[in-house]
């Protein structure tokens, strides 16, 4: 295939720098959602020279600068050049970057980006094999969505709050806080009573003693 044949020819003539070039590719082929080019850095591309750093937003890398990626051709040509632990480790890096993106969208209030941010980090915690990583992370989330569900109460946008506690429940079941907040959003609108019944019940069989439950 012609593109990844010039690729391929392209990192080779560069030598060393071709192989910094190739290990910021390693990372990007990874990534299922485009990045804007100032988050390129995240995946070391701050270490590339200028003229190879603008060889690969302009060339390499297509989209506009809010939203690049690898063109499907050369993802898979990078992707065949990474050993298991090169595999392992590109993923790592990936999900501490959609993290990083989880909480921009958090402190923005955006649930969206929120949600997609989220299960990418799930995505490639999972490809990279590591389960304990997993678990910790259901329960961080849990509570990052709290507080998300909490902002967007605060500014009265209540559907929105309530989807944003649900998805804490989704991820620990036992968040009675998430569970009376849910119910709360729903009651204020007089929406779904069974739902709201069944939330409110289920906070006060989490915390029995709490008095606000």
């Amino acid at each position: 295939r012609p593109l990844d044949w010039t690729l391929d020819l392209l990192l080779r003539r560069l030598g060393e720098r071709g192989r910094e070039l190739g290990r910021v590719l390693g990372f990007l082929s990874v990534l299922r959602v485009p990045i804007p080019a100032a988050d390129l850095d995240t995946f070391h591309a701050d270490a590339l020279s200028p003229d190879l750093r603008g060889l690969l937003e302009r060339a390499i890398l297509f989209g506009d600068p809010d939203g690049l990626r690898l063109h499907p051709v050369l993802v898979d040509y990078v992707r065949r050049k990474l050993s298991p632990d090169s595999l392992h480790d590109v993923h790592l890096v990936a999900a501490s970057y959609h993290r990083m993106r989880f909480d921009r969208a958090r402190a923005a209030v955006t649930i969206e980006p929120a949600v997609r941010h989220e299960l990418e980090v799930l995505y490639h915690r999972t490809e990279a094999g590591d389960v304990a990583l997993l678990d910790d992370h259901a329960l961080w989330f849990s509570e990052q969505y709290v507080g998300l569900g909490r902002a967007l109460s605060h500014a009265g946008r209540r559907h929105e709050a309530v989807r944003a506690y649900d998805r804490a429940v989704e991820h620990d079941d036992a968040n009675a806080y998430a569970h009376h907040y849910l119910a709360w959003n729903l009651d204020v609108d007089a929406v779904d009573p069974p739902r709201v019944e069944k939330h409110y019940l289920r906070a006060t069989e989490i915390e029995p003693s709490h008095a606000w439950y």
